[in-house]
């Protein structure tokens, strides 16, 4: 597979010269393409913080479409998915 890159909007500045930042994977899902989601953040209800859910993620796979990534697939069978 092949890793897409995407360019923010705005540029950073560094040194006086305008560069565009140029991320290598995905922000909100590290390029697995859906996100896991835990009830809580660990501390509420005994969870430790572990996944109860896992939608698609919004920015790279909007559509539903993309292969799911080792480790989101390694949960699959844990979790209840849930369609964004």
């Amino acid at each position: 597979m092949t890793k897409e890159t995407r360019e923010p909007e705005a540029s950073a500045v560094s040194g006086g010269q305008n560069e565009r930042l140029v991320m290598p994977f995905c922000i909100d899902c590290q390029d697995e393409h859906y996100v896991l989601i835990g009830c809580c953040d660990g501390r509420e209800c005994g969870c430790m913080g572990q996944p109860v859910q896992m939608t698609n993620c919004k920015k790279c796979n909007p559509n539903n479409d993309k292969p799911m990534g080792e480790y989101v697939g390694d949960w699959i069978d844990k979790v209840e998915f849930v369609e964004a």
